[in-house]
């Protein structure tokens, strides 16, 4: 899979600090659906992983880097080249 620019201005989110969905959503001006569907995409491609916190009927998904070779490297990318804007 290709990673879109939204998915890499994500992932570059998720690791430098955004925790949820949500957060990720309000970072990107995005809605939290469209944002859900990104981290989706980005775990079943293994850049991320996803943990569900809380109770039945309110929980917050939190999202975090995976372990995968590649995950590692391209979080080393960016923070290695720091001016290039995802």
């Amino acid at each position: 899979m290709k990673l879109t620019k939204p998915m890499l201005r994500a992932f570059s989110l998720a690791v430098r600090g955004s925790e949820t969905q949500s957060e990720l959503a309000k970072a990107l001006g995005k809605s939290p659906n469209w944002a859900s569907e990104l981290v989706s995409a980005l775990a079943e491609e293994g850049y991320v992983a996803k943990e569900r916190k809380g109770g039945l009927h309110h929980s917050r998904v939190r999202v975090r880097l995976s372990g995968t070779p590649y995950a590692l490297k391209l979080k080393e990318l960016l923070f290695q080249y720091k001016t290039i804007d995802f």
